[in-house]
Parts: C-alpha cells; structure tokens; sequence
C-alpha cells in the first residue's frame, strides 16, 4: 500500500487542533503533530500543561488523493507545505533518511557519505537531509536503474523535481555534458547543491524551469506526483529536445492513462511496473 505524507508548517497548538480535524474530514487517515525538538507530540496526562508552544502537523493520505486539491486547502487555510513524499507500508520516515547500506542500481550505486563500499565507480554519496531522495522509494529506484543502464554521454538533462539530487548526480556520473536540476523547495535546493558538490559533479541547481533554465534537454526527468505531471505537460514538452527521452516517475497504476494523455507527441514505451508504481519512458516523435 502507497501513502502519501504532508508535513506542514509550525503553528500554535490551538491551531493545528482545529486544522487537524480540517484534514481528518478531507480524507487524512492520520494526522501527528511534532515538536521543536522532532519528536511526537502526544496528548498530556490530566493536570498537565502543553510544554510545546507550537508544533508541526504531519497528516498521512492514501498515495490516491486529489494531491492538488489537498495543496489548494492548506494554502487557503494559510499553512504552508514542507514537505510532501510517498512512502510505503515500511517505516515511512525511512526514504528521507540516509542508508548505512550500498543500494545497486546496475551502473549506479546509492550510499550514505559514512559508507565505504567496493568499488567507487558510479557511486552517489547522499546526505538527504529535508529532501526526498535516497534510492528507497520505488519511484526513485525505477528511475535510477534506468539512468544505470543509460549512455549519456553529451547528453543535455534536467531533473525537474530534484529533491536531494540522487537522479541529477546519477545523471551527471553517467556522463551528462550538463545537468540542470530544479525544484520549488528551498531545502531541496540546498540539499541537491551540497550532494552535488560531495561527489564532485557539476549541476546547475535552480528554482523553476520558467525562470532558472535555458535552451532545450535530451533528457527530461520528473520523479514527482502524477497530478503535477500532468499539469506540468506544456511546461516539461517545451524543454524536451527534438528526439529528447521523457522519464517519468511518481505514477500510480491507476493513472497510466491520464498521465500519458497529457504528454502529446511522445511515443512511450511499455511502462515498467513495481510495487504498484509505474515508471513512463517516452521519447519525442
């Protein structure tokens, strides 16, 4: 079973009480708040006061939900999102969390900066921190065995979406002439850039493909909700070169179709499926 995880913005505890219920009514199966601290907050013994003044509400979706419609609520409310992934039925604060294992990706290999494997060829050293991203998740898994298969030599690739950067560093060691990776979350950026510079690759970090990105990509890669996928159609097509390979992931079984609608002139191939998650590879026609 897929989930989907909206961690929001520190707020009073009068408040986050009263949008809590707010989320539960809009499909929320559970709902946690946090205090400065990270740990969970839980309700105090009778007699006991609140000893946090604010706290960060944390409410847990199946992975189905009108992501864009949960967006549009938090934002009307005035909360802001800091963070939104997919996890799985494991420990679901696992896919934010640096791996003391070698995760292998054919051509490319995922492990945290303390872990000293074999052999260094194509190995991503990650240090996640906010940012989703360590090879864990199906859908970061599909698109890394893809990109460990994949001859990019001289290609041109932007990861849109980048998270901590383990796509657009697996880019970039697989021999990506240039790299480009965007996201609209400032600890993704940060995060990215810092991975990025660990393993000793160039990548162009930047805000949004509107503003931070020039010219066109062989290469375009989107690891982020089928939704946003869809919405982000016009602007992701117009980034693709003429022939340019379209890497989708993030994508439900359920939403092969709608996602495949939206990318006009794109000749897909079968899609690949695991555990439920769906990897689209397509290229212009």
């Amino acid at each position: 079973m897929a989930w989907l995880r909206v961690r929001l913005n520190a707020v009073t505890r009068e408040r986050a009480d009263q949008f809590a219920d707010v989320l539960a009514i809009n499909g929320a199966l559970a709902v946690s708040f946090y205090g400065d601290d990270g740990g969970e907050v839980l309700e105090p013994d009778p007699g006991e006061l609140h000893l946090w003044q604010s706290v960060v509400l944390e409410a847990l979706f199946q992975a189905e939900v009108n992501v864009e419609g949960i967006r549009t609520l938090v934002r009307t409310a005035g909360f802001e999102v800091l963070q939104l992934d997919f996890l799985g039925d494991d420990d679901w604060s696992i896919h934010g969390t640096p791996t003391d294992d070698v995760l292998d990706f054919g051509g490319l290999s995922v492990v945290g900066r303390h872990v000293s494997p074999d052999d260094e060829e194509g190995v991503i050293r990650l240090d996640p921190g906010l940012a989703f991203g360590t090879g864990r998740h199906t859908t970061t898994a599909l698109c890394l065995r893809w990109l460990g298969e994949a001859d990019l030599r001289d290609q041109r690739v932007l990861d849109y979406g980048c998270g901590s950067g383990v796509l657009a560093i697996g880019a970039a060691k697989r021999g990506a002439k240039r790299v480009v990776a965007i996201d609209h979350d400032p600890q993704a950026l940060s995060a990215c850039r810092d991975n990025a510079a660990y393993n000793r690759v160039v990548v162009e970090v930047g805000g949004t493909a509107e503003t931070c990105v020039e010219g066109r990509f062989d290469v375009v890669i989107a690891n982020i909700l089928a939704g946003t996928l869809v919405e982000l159609s016009s602007t992701l097509l117009q980034r693709l070169g003429p022939e340019g390979q379209l890497l989708l992931s993030g994508i439900l079984v359920t939403q092969i179709d709608e996602t495949k609608a939206a990318y006009k002139g794109i000749i897909f191939a079968p899609p690949v499926i695991e555990e439920g998650w769906v990897l689209l590879h397509g290229r212009r026609s």
